[in-house]
């Protein structure tokens, strides 16, 4: 069997969906490590992975032969996620895994959207990464977190996602020549920053880890800039993923060190 075909029927397409993934999923493994907690983020990643495949078996306008080989990647995919999940369920707390039955909820109405042909209205570009941070809640309940404590994470999780999706929206209008005005990237930003001063201010949230979506909404500003219209696409999404990954470690670092 070709392995270029099975890759392509194996890994999803959209680059800037792996950080939206990884990103909530690693630094909650991180911060509120157990191995319950670890094994769910494994069995989700790649319930994430597997929705390629399941796309092309859905999908009516794709030929016999390409199916046939998605079916190779989604049995493997479901074998291991089947493992890892129980593996999970039997050594969690059943309670916890209630943002987690949510989020896997929303993947399917995802996947629903997708098939579609709605995946990139704007509105529906927030279900996935809802759902993700929801999971990610639950990594965060089985490593011993509060009630409190995960949703205080939770926010500082959608102020990257969130704002990250009104950002490239309008980074892609400005790459076209459009008109941008950067009142959604604005308001999001300013929505989620004064609630994280709140959150910190209580003590919710570590006061340094304000830090991560300070970055990430000053990259915001630099990068709707007129100048920086010529960005191609492809550079967009690697500077994301650096992007990303600094801001897992400053997160990281501001719980596990307050």
């Amino acid at each position: 069997m070709n392995i270029r075909k099975i890759s392509g029927a194996a890994f999803p397409k959209e680059h800037g969906s792996y950080g939206l993934t990884y990103e909530p999923l690693l630094t909650a493994i991180i911060i509120a490590y157990s191995f319950a907690g670890l094994t769910t983020a494994l069995a989700v990643f790649l319930i994430f992975l597997s929705h390629q495949p399941v796309r092309i078996l859905l999908n009516k306008k794709i030929i016999a032969e390409k199916k046939r080989i998605a079916l190779f990647p989604l049995a493997v995919y479901a074998f291991a996620i089947s493992f890892l999940l129980y593996s999970a369920f039997a050594s969690g707390s059943i309670d916890s895994f209630i943002p987690f039955f949510s989020g896997i909820f929303l993947m399917l109405i995802f996947l629903a959207i997708e098939l579609l042909g709605f995946g990139r209205i704007l509105a529906a570009e927030f279900v996935a990464p809802t759902a993700i941070g929801l999971i990610a809640a639950t990594v965060t309940l089985l490593g011993g977190f509060s009630v409190e404590a995960t949703f205080g994470f939770l926010i500082l999780i959608y102020s990257r996602s969130f704002t990250t999706i009104f950002y490239v929206n309008e980074k892609l209008l400005l790459q076209k020549g459009n008109k941008i005005t950067k009142v959604k990237t604005r308001i999001s930003e300013a929505f989620f920053f004064i609630l994280l001063i709140y959150l910190s201010v209580n003590s919710v949230i570590p006061v340094l880890s304000l830090a991560a979506p300070a970055l990430i909404f000053l990259r915001a500003e630099y990068g709707l800039a007129k100048r920086r219209k010529s960005d191609a696409v492809r550079k967009v999404g690697i500077y994301e993923f650096f992007y990303g990954v600094i801001f897992v470690v400053i997160v990281s670092i501001s719980y596990l060190f307050s």
